[in-house]
């Protein structure tokens, strides 16, 4: 494996959930109106406005790559301790041959809780990852 290899598959992980996210957030974001048109006032553009427009989005953006990221169990610690191949580390189920196999946070508690803190720390380096997405 050469040296950028698990830095580069970091990203490609990392790129690919963060566009699902953006791509999510920008569905949501046309179909309410008050996020779809910038804040106008006298035909000038209302900063007041924009600012709140601004902020909706923002928490939308957040609340999406929350639900994105423990959907697909995107956890954060997992994918950072297989780096070699960290797509292996996504998914609540796995297709082995021709059975499902669980995932192992699935086997208690803590191991669940562990995963769950690992797909909230995935937002973080996802939106960390592309500035000024929104």
């Amino acid at each position: 494996m050469s040296t950028f290899e698990p830095l580069i598959n970091l990203l490609v992980l990392l790129t690919v959930l963060s566009v699902a996210a953006e791509r999510l957030t920008n569905t949501l974001k046309l179909r309410r109106p008050s996020m779809r048109v910038v804040a106008t006032r006298g035909g000038k553009k209302d900063e007041a406005g924009e600012k709140e427009r601004e902020k909706d989005i923002t928490q939308v953006s957040l609340l999406v790559s929350l639900v994105l990221a423990i959907l697909v169990k995107a956890n954060l610690f997992e994918i950072l301790s297989r780096l070699d191949a960290p797509w292996d580390t996504i998914g609540w189920l796995r297709l082995n041959g021709s059975t499902w196999v669980r995932s192992a946070a699935l086997s208690g508690v803590a191991p669940l809780l562990y995963a769950l803190g690992g797909s909230a720390g995935m937002i973080c380096s996802t939106l960390c990852s592309t500035p000024g997405r929104i």
